[in-house]
């Protein structure tokens, strides 16, 4: 499996590439009035309105900064069981490895529904493995999406 490293101010996560669509550099955001403090905002993206989390302010409550190794993940997220899934970014800091576990690899569960990548394949750093489904909040349709469906 081949995963995406990334950083919050204190902790490094690994997301799985199958979930990724595209990395993209920082880039500008429109404000989404209304939104929750973790909605950095909307960018164009290829025409196409894409709301973009901020990571760090919903796992940390601190704004990501605007570094050289700042990107945009792109990932598909279901809105809900009717509607098609659309893009939404990922902003987080220091995104700029990946890594490949070993074949059948099968990542530490801690006990309290977080994965840890073992620490060998990582270079001795305790990693948590990101899943968006699981980790970003269930609201984000609301927030996000119902007013900009039409763009």
């Amino acid at each position: 499996m081949l995963l995406l490293l990334f950083s919050t101010r204190t902790e490094r996560y690994a997301m799985n590439c199958e979930h990724i669509f595209k990395v993209i550099p920082f880039l500008n955001m429109q404000p989404i009035p209304m939104t929750p403090d973790y909605v950095a905002g909307s960018v164009n993206y290829r025409g196409n309105h894409l709301p973009v989390i901020d990571l760090n302010q919903l796992l940390e409550g601190i704004q990501c900064r605007n570094l050289l190794s700042t990107r945009i993940i792109i990932i598909e997220y279901k809105i809900d069981a009717i509607r098609a899934k659309k893009n939404i970014g990922l902003l987080a800091e220091k995104v700029n490895e990946t890594i490949k576990t070993p074949k059948n690899w099968v990542p530490d569960h801690n006990g309290d529904s977080s994965y840890f990548i073992d620490p060998a394949i990582v270079s001795q750093e305790m990693v948590q493995l990101f899943e968006p489904i699981k980790m970003l909040p269930g609201d984000l349709s609301q927030s996000l999406f119902m007013e900009h469906s039409s763009t």
